[in-house]
């Protein structure tokens, strides 16, 4: 028997203990444990899904963060995104650690490479860089926690720089569609940087309300100085809350450094803040009119070139942050009331602007129920856009609410779509529904939707 070799893994290390945080391991698990002892449990709180943290070294913020660390006793987590904003490197984009792992005092913390690469999309600035995770101390101040807490837990540590409008959106999108009953998503970040005693306190009360009011918008405008130094990171936690539907946030603890370290005169603000919920529930973002009319716009300019000179249409400048975000989306071409072609793709990797474009070409051209669209029809021409929520899988057809739903039939290779829609537009019923999509659209027996081995999806749409 031949002898078992170790695997060899990329361990990011240490960085900032000693200056940051005791390395020795003794050491810093009873400060911790002093931190968390002192630490109120709020036991009305549903389950913590995200939360924000401070990250100075622990003899400043250790005794703030530990309110947050306090709440998730007893919760289970397998996966943990870590969420913050570089120190040591001026960035334009989102930076996902490559590594292997991570080393803490308490081991090392494996990095969930499955959920890194669903969250990767380098169209959209979401990159991996294991350079901008190397120096900087704001995420692992918080793989000291997770290392005590969750040893057996993996992560996903993501760096922002200053993000677009865009990206910011992409990413929160991303990572809302990627979170589970098991994962936590933790924001790092500290508050007020070094103003007086007084003046933190003001700033900071404002910066709190803000988050806890979901409202990033009223950070701006506070200051430079005094403003939060995770504030991208803040705002994508706040959209990720409001993507899955979570309770507002809740401040379970402020300080600054003048509390702790006894020095008034320059201050760093700290706080403590957790959003929670029962179950996740992901809210496709609602397309204003704006966004609709350039959507529709972006389609209109598409088939145009591509009818006229067969050919990808040149780039476009996109003005909608919304139509950066991954977004599924069906194209529905008609001449006067006549189905000319409908293509779609559920779940992309690609922001909404992207997959738009790219099946109202395939609408126009590839639907194989028709011949092509020609030129000639142009001026007779609607398109229809279908924004779709993810799918989900239903346990039995006659959950289905028709005009509302969206289905998809699937069994072995066949599979067949309909949008909510096209009941309204034929005036069938449920039956005749899943009759006509289990064999027009499938091309399985009619009676398909009954078969035990179908899988049963619905989706819901924004059609405009």
């Amino acid at each position: 028997m031949g002898r078992r070799e170790e695997k060899l893994i990329n361990i990011r290390p240490m960085a900032v203990a000693e200056s940051f945080y005791p390395a020795d391991k003794e050491t810093l698990n009873k400060q911790l444990d002093s931190f968390l002892s002192q630490a109120e449990k709020v036991s009305s709180l549903k389950k913590p899904r995200i939360i924000i943290v401070p990250h100075a070294g622990t003899i400043y913020s250790g005794s703030t963060a530990a309110f947050a660390y306090k709440q998730l006793e007893g919760w289970n987590y397998k996966k943990i995104i870590l969420l913050g904003v570089s120190h040591t490197k001026i960035i334009d984009y989102a930076a996902i650690d490559n590594n292997d792992g991570w080393k803490t005092p308490w081991g090392n913390l494996i990095i969930d490479k499955n959920l890194a690469e669903k969250i990767l999309s380098p169209t959209q600035k979401i990159v991996n860089d294991s350079e901008v995770h190397a120096k900087d101390h704001n995420l692992e101040m918080q793989s000291i926690w997770i290392g005590k807490l969750f040893p057996k837990t993996k992560i996903v540590p993501i760096m922002l720089g200053q993000v677009s409008p865009e990206l910011s959106s992409a990413l929160a999108f991303r990572i809302a569609q990627n979170m589970d009953e098991e994962t936590l998503l933790i924001v790092s970040s500290d508050l007020s940087h070094y103003p007086n005693y007084e003046t933190a306190n003001e700033v900071d009360k404002q910066t709190i309300e803000s988050i806890i009011k979901m409202d990033p918008k009223k950070f701006t405008g506070v200051g430079i100085e005094t403003n939060a130094c995770g504030l991208e990171a803040i705002k994508i936690g706040i959209n990720v809350a409001k993507l899955l539907q979570m309770e507002s946030p809740k401040l379970l603890k402020y300080q600054n450094s003048g509390d702790t370290s006894g020095d008034k005169s320059r201050v760093v603000g700290y706080g403590s803040i957790v959003i929670d919920a029962d179950k996740l529930n992901l809210q496709v973002p609602k397309l204003d009119e704006k966004t609709k009319a350039e959507a529709l716009q972006l389609a209109k300019k598409t088939l145009t070139e591509y009818l006229d000179k067969s050919a990808t249409p040149t780039a476009t400048i996109i003005i909608s942050p919304l139509l950066y975000t991954p977004l599924g989306a069906f194209i529905t071409i008609k001449n006067k009331e006549e189905l000319r072609g409908c293509i779609g793709e559920f779940e992309p990797s690609k922001p909404l602007y992207q997959v738009i474009a790219e099946k109202t070409i395939a609408a126009a051209s590839r639907d194989q129920r028709f011949t092509p669209v020609k030129l000639t029809e142009l001026p007779d021409l609607r398109v229809e856009i279908s924004v779709m929520t993810p799918r989900q899988k239903v346990k039995s057809w006659e959950e289905i609410r028709l005009g509302i739903d969206g289905v998809v039939i699937q069994n072995g290779n066949r599979a067949g779509t309909f949008l909510p829609q096209v009941a309204t537009e034929t005036g069938w019923n449920r039956q005749e529904f899943l009759e006509q999509l289990c064999s027009q659209k499938a091309g399985l027996p009619k009676d398909c939707y009954k078969d035990p081995g179908t899988d049963i999806f619905i989706f819901q749409a924004e059609v405009f």
